[in-house]
């Protein structure tokens, strides 16, 4: 159990209860910032690409940004408005949502698009033969 620090009530290993989860939301941020330029990337470089992959990554792009607006509420929330408060520390707010349950249906996209992409260049090599 953490010690007390008798003048400020906060556990003197509070960097180990914040930190972990304060890299992760600066983790989240920059490779964010990564797929946006990813994405804009995308769309410069295959104008004339098929409907469904703009709209597959579209997608996956919009819900990524929800997931990094629920992350930045949580942890504003957490290391803002609640700054201080040890108590708040243990409040799941949101982020059950946001971290298993979007990363989940974001990997399945992924995984079917690999599949689609997959099946595509099988079916260009049978047209060769």
């Amino acid at each position: 159990m953490a010690t007390q620090n008798t003048a400020s009530g906060i556990p003197s290993d509070i960097a180990k209860l914040t930190g972990p989860v304060l890299l992760g939301d600066f983790f989240n941020w920059g490779l964010f910032g990564v797929l946006c330029v990813q994405t804009y990337i995308y769309y410069i470089a295959f104008p004339r690409d098929r409907l469904l992959p703009k709209f597959i990554v579209w997608f996956l792009f919009m819900q990524e940004l929800l997931q990094t607006i629920l992350v930045t509420r949580d942890a504003f929330t957490s290391f803002g408005f609640q700054f201080g408060n040890v108590i708040d520390l243990d409040n799941v707010a949101l982020m059950w949502f946001s971290v298993p349950i979007l990363t989940a249906t974001t990997i399945l996209r992924m995984e079917d698009c690999d599949v689609f992409t997959e099946n595509v260049d099988l079916m260009h090599c049978r047209d060769r033969m």
